[in-house]
């Protein structure tokens, strides 16, 4: 006997991630609030910080660390 699981069609990552259209993704939330805090004249650590919040509000499961460290990379990859 085989497990319904298994016979199951396999997702890919791109279907997965296009499941919820009405979901921003968390790098495109700290582009755009990143964006907005830089054309409202803010310092740069007040646009990471509102950055912060930003994903936190989005995804509460993550931590303040791992989304600085994400932060660090959307930034660097961006200039």
């Amino acid at each position: 006997m085989v497990s319904p699981y298994l016979q199951r069609p396999v997702r890919s990552l791109d279907e997965v991630l296009g499941t919820s259209p009405a979901e921003e993704r968390v790098d495109e939330v700290i582009r755009r609030t990143l964006a907005e805090a830089e054309a409202a004249g803010q310092a740069p650590s007040d646009r990471v910080s509102r950055a912060v919040v930003a994903v936190l509000r989005q995804r509460p499961e993550m931590t303040a660390r791992e989304v600085l460290s994400l932060i660090r990379r959307a930034r660097g990859a961006g200039g």
